[in-house]
């Protein structure tokens, strides 16, 4: 094979590589947040971080052996695949966030018919239930579930336990973990009063809910 054919060859597989990469990642995304994803699927778009990790490490080393004939040709491959690898997947990634938010922005919206019982039982009795069950049936005909298979269930707090939550009366919150030692989570305060910051990350609001990025 020429020359020319082995880095055209090196440039393709690392093209592939990283849109391979790059699309793997945007597929779980969706399916997480998806009424069929599963928790399991977490540590998936971390490892699909190792390749681009590995690309990234392989920089500088590969530039240093371009300066000796006897290294010139493979190092020249391997980083013509690594870049081509960085260049394609990079710009993808920032996609597989999108697609994930916006699955956060379709349960503020499914959220609405729960959102609205609490309130309308806060009212009428002068103080949130002490259980989401209090609302059935009279506010609710029963719990629902958030949609998401990795994320199913609300957690409620009222009392003592919201007003941990910068005083508020009650509080709805979904545990939404990326996977091993994360613990993101979509939280939802009556009082709006939402910090920049806190409960372990930052926090970015999405409709009427916040999304806690820890």
């Amino acid at each position: 094979m020429s020359i020319r054919n082995q880095f055209i060859v090196a440039g393709t597989i690392g093209a592939a590589i990283g849109a391979g990469v790059g699309g793997l990642n945007i597929l779980v995304s969706w399916f997480q947040v998806s009424a069929y994803g599963s928790r399991s699927l977490g540590l998936l778009p971390m490892l699909f971080t190792l390749p681009l990790m590995g690309a990234f490490l392989a920089l500088p080393p590969c530039l240093i052996l371009l300066f000796f004939p006897e290294t010139r040709l493979w190092a020249g491959r391997i980083l013509l695949t690594a870049v081509m690898a960085l260049t394609v997947a990079i710009p993808l990634m920032p996609l597989a966030g999108t697609m994930r938010m916006r699955g956060f922005h379709q349960l503020a919206s499914r959220s609405a018919p729960l959102v609205h019982a609490l309130a309308a039982y806060t009212t009428d009795h002068g103080s949130p239930p002490e259980t989401l069950n209090a609302l059935i049936p009279d506010y609710i005909q029963e719990i629902p579930s958030t949609g998401m298979g990795a994320y199913p269930a609300y957690q409620y707090a009222a009392g003592d336990e919201a007003r941990k939550w910068n005083d508020n009366p009650w509080v709805l919150s979904v545990e939404t973990s990326r996977g091993f030692l994360n613990w993101d989570r979509f939280i939802y305060f009556p009082m709006q009063n939402y910090p920049a910051t806190g409960y372990g990350g930052s926090l970015e609001r999405i409709g009427e809910w916040a999304y806690v990025h820890e």
